[in-house]
């Protein structure tokens, strides 16, 4: 595709491009942070390249997110976002024509990232919000426009390819992050889905190689993890916000997925970097 001059932008030749770059940026976020609704007035890209979380977006929707996931929102649509442990987001505005944007059902659902390209652009673009001339933004338009059809043929295909079960086995490991700390039988959230308990059991262990249960102790695990590294808060603080019962219950089990108790966790990472522990 070759680039020509017309006025103060530039357009290939067969027409305007997919999408313009309008900015980029990463933010940081604390475990417990809270960013308020907002909007913009370009589809935003967030990549979600650190820490677990939830956002409210729409008419009352929401999606609990976690490292490598994609959300995308409409121009004009209104979001927060609560993050649940340490989080860094890359942020993405983008002006996309019109033509080239998929179904509305399709946007701001979550999808995990794994192409090589897309982690790579995800990573780098949020770098090259500085002033650029016009040639400067053209190559970030290119850049833009390749990137925003490989996530839209991600999408659609990921829409597309899934099955009713694959949905269905997404949608109970979604419930279970946002509400790991109030769930307490799988019976109620197969029963939030519409399924047997049995058949939500089978699907979910078809779809993730784990069962259900096994899958919230170890997002319990993990949240509490984050919040041993990321805040000074006792443990008898920490055990009702990950779903435990008692401090013990929280440190019986920390143990037995880990290996280590929640008070040694916490010293070494106090004294270097560990790896989080869990899901």
């Amino acid at each position: 595709m070759r680039l020509v001059s017309s006025g103060a932008e530039w357009v290939s030749e067969s027409g305007s491009m997919p999408a313009r770059f309008v900015t980029a940026f990463a933010v940081t976020m604390a475990a417990q942070d809270y960013c308020l609704v907002h909007q913009h007035a370009w589809l935003e890209v967030i990549y979600h390249a650190r820490g677990h979380g939830l956002t409210h977006y729409g008419a009352g929707q929401r999606y609990a997110f976690s490292p490598g996931d994609v959300v995308i929102h409409p121009a004009g649509e209104r979001h927060d976002e609560r993050v649940a442990s340490p989080a860094t987001d890359h942020c993405l505005l983008l002006e996309v024509a019109p033509a080239a944007l998929p179904p509305p059902e399709c946007l701001a659902h979550g999808f995990p990232v794994a192409s090589p390209y897309l982690l790579r652009e995800l990573n780098d673009l949020h770098s090259w919000s500085a002033d650029r001339d016009q040639l400067g933004q053209a190559f970030l338009d290119c850049r833009a426009s390749a990137l925003w059809l490989a996530l839209r043929r991600e999408l659609l295909q990921g829409q597309g390819e899934a099955t009713a079960a694959q949905l269905h086995a997404h949608a109970a490991r979604r419930y279970l992050l946002t509400l790991l700390e109030r769930v307490s039988r799988i019976e109620d959230v197969a029963a939030a889905l519409g399924l047997s308990a049995d058949y939500l059991r089978h699907l979910f262990r078809a779809t993730f190689g784990i069962g259900p249960k096994q899958f919230l102790l170890q997002a319990r695990v993990a949240r509490a993890g984050d919040l041993l590294r990321g805040t000074p808060r006792r443990l008898k603080d920490i055990a009702p916000e990950c779903g435990f019962a008692s401090e013990r219950e929280l440190c019986t089990t920390f143990r037995a997925l880990t290996g280590t108790t929640p008070a040694a966790y916490r010293r070494a990472a106090a004294a270097a970097p560990v790896s989080p522990p869990g899901v």
